[in-house]
């Protein structure tokens, strides 16, 4: 897989999801909406991790959280990332942006501002 697939994967399947006006049938407040309410999830599941990591108790019943549920947490965590970064894509493209270039021009610009050498 790479970004530029992705990009138009996920293109046709908010066209068909948003059918008929595919992505116009969201506005782009509506679109960053759903990724920010993605990021406030996966922050409640990092929250909940560092809560593990930190071995605080829990206050409904007093006991240390396993590590189990961390591993399941973690997972939690990851696909809410993930969901994040797709709603990001859709945002990026119901502005006309192209994902691609943007986040490449983002990633070059900071490395550059900080002085990294690395560039995609």
């Amino acid at each position: 897989m790479n970004l530029r697939k992705l990009t138009k994967v996920s293109l046709a399947r908010a066209n068909r999801w948003h059918a008929p006006n595919g992505l116009e049938d969201w506005s782009v407040l509506e679109w960053a909406g759903a990724m920010a309410g993605e990021a406030g999830e996966a922050a409640n599941f990092a929250k909940k991790i560092k809560r593990i990591d930190s071995n605080i108790t829990n206050r409904k019943n007093g006991r240390k959280q396993s590590p189990l549920k961390r591993a399941v947490l973690v997972e939690k965590f990851q696909k809410e990332c993930a969901d994040t970064v797709l709603y990001g894509i859709l945002a990026i493209m119901r502005t006309g942006g192209d994902p691609v270039e943007v986040i490449r021009n983002v990633f070059n610009n900071k490395s550059a501002e900080y002085g990294f050498p690395e560039r995609i």
